[in-house]
């Protein structure tokens, strides 16, 4: 089976909705530098170039809109899945909402237990 990174994704989908690299590491709170390598490693985990880069903007090639279309199935069936299951939890304070978006994926710690879990807030 093939896998996927869903923060990964996430970033892609950012950067396109954004339009910039720059502007995606911003709203994810990320440098532009960490955003470039993960678009990297999703195009060469994919085999193919998924952004255009013209100048400062950044657009979907053919390959990266049929991603985004797909994209947004992942969103809808991890939404489900975490509805169907109920609320996760990893430490303490932690919580995925129902609703899954790129541009709320944050890692957080919890400080009393230390643990580190990458929260899903589509």
């Amino acid at each position: 089976m093939q896998s996927l990174n869903l923060t990964t994704l996430a970033t892609f989908v950012t950067v396109i909705e954004h339009g910039s690299f720059s502007a995606a590491a911003e709203r994810l709170g990320l440098s532009q530098p960490a955003v470039s390598l993960q678009i990297r490693q999703l195009e060469q985990r994919l085999g193919t170039a998924l952004v255009e880069r013209v100048g400062r903007k950044a657009r979907p090639t053919a390959a990266g809109a049929e991603l985004l279309a797909h994209a947004g199935q992942i969103e809808a069936a991890v939404s489900s899945a975490v509805e169907a299951v109920g609320r996760p939890r990893c430490g303490r304070n932690i919580r995925a909402s129902k609703s899954l978006s790129p541009r709320a994926i944050r890692r957080r710690s919890s400080k009393r237990s230390r643990t580190i879990c990458s929260t899903l807030l589509w």
